[in-house]
């Protein structure tokens, strides 16, 4: 897979520089969004382009920060960027296109974003949630979106969020979940476990005893379990066969509780399986 940056993208010559090689009249099919966790729901949009019926190369738009990030109840991201860029590619996602949130993004009207998708990104098919809005103050919703590519002849899905429990689907809820310990619940809406990128993370060793430790309040504003005792699996490089271990949530770190041996400084990935309990 092939990560542009938004100016990058603006310049990319989608038929002429080996982005489209194989793929139908140079087009893309894409979706948008912010994709934290990569849930259930996401994978049903990334679905609809992966599998479009016009073989055009299938393209995301994100973002690498949420617009909730820079809020002061904001319990942090599911995944990395890294992570979520590497889950994309495992569904087949061929270009992912990084825009960061300047003000001169946000103040792009949805009409001329969508014109920038149309023109810079060859767009020629677009699935949305049925929530999804754009543009300046979130000007154009997703029947506009419909409304305006049908002008251009640009056919668009519109996706209704799935449902878990009753409600719909989505990253809020899954950090509440995980905020309050129900990872069984997260998981269900994921449709996956969740997994805690540390490869950016500090890693220490306590005074007295040298045993490791990993200094979570520094883990690039991701969201954790409340402190307690985790039944995990811990994943080393390139190896994907998890080992049984149990750690500790403290309050500004991950502590291994057993097997000793273990060091967190080996490992890459923690997959969360269950609460032991809560402190």
């Amino acid at each position: 897979m092939r990560i542009l940056e938004w100016d990058e993208f603006l310049n990319a010559d989608f038929s002429g520089d080996g982005l489209s090689a194989g793929k139908s009249d140079g087009k893309t099919a894409m979706t948008i969004g912010i994709f934290d966790g990569v849930h259930r729901g996401h994978m049903a949009l990334i679905e609809r382009i992966v599998q479009h019926e016009k073989g055009y190369l299938p393209t995301v738009i994100s973002f690498r920060q949420s617009p909730k990030s820079q809020g002061k109840k904001y319990p942090g991201d599911i995944f990395s960027f890294r992570q979520k860029m590497e889950f994309f590619e495992s569904l087949g996602v061929a270009i992912t296109v990084a825009a960061d949130l300047t003000e001169s993004f946000k103040r792009t009207s949805g009409a001329e974003f969508l014109r920038l998708l149309r023109d810079r990104g060859k767009m020629g098919f677009l699935a949305v949630g049925s929530g999804f809005c754009c543009g300046y103050h979130q000007d154009t919703d997703a029947s506009m979106i419909r409304e305006i590519n049908s002008q251009n002849y640009i056919p668009t899905d519109i996706v209704e969020a799935l449902k878990e429990a009753g409600e719909p689907i989505s990253s809020s809820r899954i950090r509440s979940a995980i905020c309050h310990g129900k990872l069984k619940e997260a998981e269900a809406m994921l449709g996956h476990p969740f997994i805690l990128d540390v490869r950016d993370m500090q890693t220490a060793q306590t005074e007295h005893s040298g045993e490791d430790f990993l200094l979570h309040a520094n883990a690039a504003g991701r969201v954790f379990p409340p402190p307690g005792h985790y039944k995990v699996l811990l994943y080393e490089k390139n190896n994907n066969n998890g080992k049984s271990a149990e750690l500790q949530i403290e309050k500004g770190a991950i502590r291994l509780i057993a097997p000793k041996i273990l060091s967190l400084r080996e490992y890459q990935f923690v997959e969360f399986l269950d609460t032991i309990n809560h402190d």
